[in-house]
């Protein structure tokens, strides 16, 4: 999975159907993975960030109700992982928001250097960078695949989005924040699996695990 983030997106509101149609695991979900329909902060996270990257999202603040996807085999050469596709009756807009990325929000300190699915969520001006965690625990986001080898271009994009978060009075007292998937400029075609970039840093990374591997048997 990626890490590397996109700028904020803010947010507008649809119907209160967004909830209940992601509350449970969809078709191909693996049952060692534990289901999310909402961010967990990891043990180390502050609080204040843990209010800002896992706060609650009422559903009238979705962009707009989630596309149909399925999980299956990728058209990608991507050996023993699925792939997350389209499933509905027509293409996805272009813009329209798929869904959040799922899973535990951690700083860099606590992240997994082993793990495919770590996403890069904001860099904070005092150098701190939060991430999100869907190896263990997350939605159907984290199978989203890379694009590189396998397709033209990307057809989806990461990109922050933010709403604000309001008391029971309806005041504003603080703003919440995630990444999302959304489809990219030329939209994303019925049944085609969904592609995004995962950052040059990504593979960066993965090439000086192989050269040490490589380094270590010989």
């Amino acid at each position: 999975m990626a890490k590397g983030g996109s700028p904020a997106s803010s947010s507008k509101g649809p119907p209160s159907t967004v909830a209940n149609s992601l509350s449970t695991a969809p078709s191909g979900f693996p049952s060692s993975v534990s289901y999310l329909t909402a961010p967990l902060p990891s043990p180390g996270l502050p609080k204040p960030l843990a209010s800002v990257y896992c706060a609650p999202c009422p559903p009238s603040l979705f962009p707009n109700p989630p596309p149909r996807l399925a999980i299956k085999s990728p058209t990608s050469p991507l050996c023993g992982q699925a792939g997350l596709f389209n499933a509905g009756s027509k293409a996805i807009p272009r813009g329209t928001w798929i869904r959040d990325y799922l899973g535990v929000v951690h700083l860099e300190k606590e992240a997994d250097s082993q793990s495919d699915y770590d996403l890069s969520l904001e860099r904070h001006e005092d150098g701190e960078v939060v991430g999100i965690d869907a190896t263990k625990r997350g939605n159907e986001a984290r199978f989203v695949n890379d694009y590189r080898g396998w397709a033209e271009r990307p057809n989806a994009e990461f990109q922050l989005r933010s709403w604000e978060v309001k008391d029971g009075q309806g005041k504003v007292v603080g703003v919440g924040r995630r990444m999302a998937i959304y489809a990219g400029p030329r939209g994303v075609e019925k049944g085609a699996e969904l592609c995004v970039s995962y950052g040059r840093g990504f593979w960066r990374e993965r090439m000086k695990e192989g050269e040490n591997e490589e380094a270590e048997e010989d």
